[in-house]
This record gives C-alpha cells, sequence and structure tokens, in this order.
C-alpha cells in the first residue's frame, strides 16, 4: 500500500504549541509562513502568504470549533508539507466576511 509517511510532511520544526496570540489569521498566515521557510517547506514567506490569501478569497478554510485549515498552492513550496500551530488564546478567524 502506498502512501505519505506522516513522518515526512509532519515536521518537528512546523509543529507550534501554545503560540501567539494573535489578533487576526494575517498575523497567523505570517508566523506559519515563517515558521514553514524555517522548516524548509516553502522558499519564500512571502509568497506562500500571497497563495493562502488567495485560497481564502476562493471560500473560508475555518471549520468551526477554533480550527483551520488554511492551505495554497505555489511555485514557492518546495516540499509536501504540513504544519499544526496551537494558539495559546482563541480569536475571530474571519474569512469571506464569516466569523
Amino acid at each position: 500500500m502506498s502512501g505519505i509517511d506522516l513522518s515526512e510532511v509532519l515536521l518537528d520544526d512546523a509543529v507550534m504549541l501554545d503560540v501567539g496570540p494573535f489578533s487576526t489569521k494575517m498575523e497567523l498566515f505570517h508566523y506559519m509562513a515563517e515558521q514553514l521557510q524555517h522548516a524548509g517547506i516553502v522558499k519564500d514567506a512571502a509568497e506562500f502568504i500571497d497563495a493562502l490569501e488567495l485560497r481564502e478569497q476562493c471560500g473560508s478554510t475555518y471549520m468551526g470549533n477554533f480550527i483551520a485549515i488554511p492551505h495554497g498552492k505555489s511555485e514557492t513550496v518546495a516540499r509536501t508539507g504540513v504544519a499544526f500551530c496551537r494558539c495559546k488564546i482563541p480569536f475571530l478567524y474571519e474569512s469571506n466576511g464569516e466569523k
């Protein structure tokens, strides 16, 4: 059976626990993109932020219950990766006018 080995895509450098606080999702995007660049998942944090914003314009990535799954496609992505961020304090994650 082939598939993705979670240990290859979820790197220690991309798991952030009890960070923030963040006031907006853009603050979170900036923090996460920098961490993804540091982990070698993306080559350019600013370019990846643009991809995250573009994806948000297509529809909300907020799932409810303080869970969001922001993601994006970009040439700056160097390798498949998954990041996890647990915020110290919940914040309002607005997307397309939704709260």
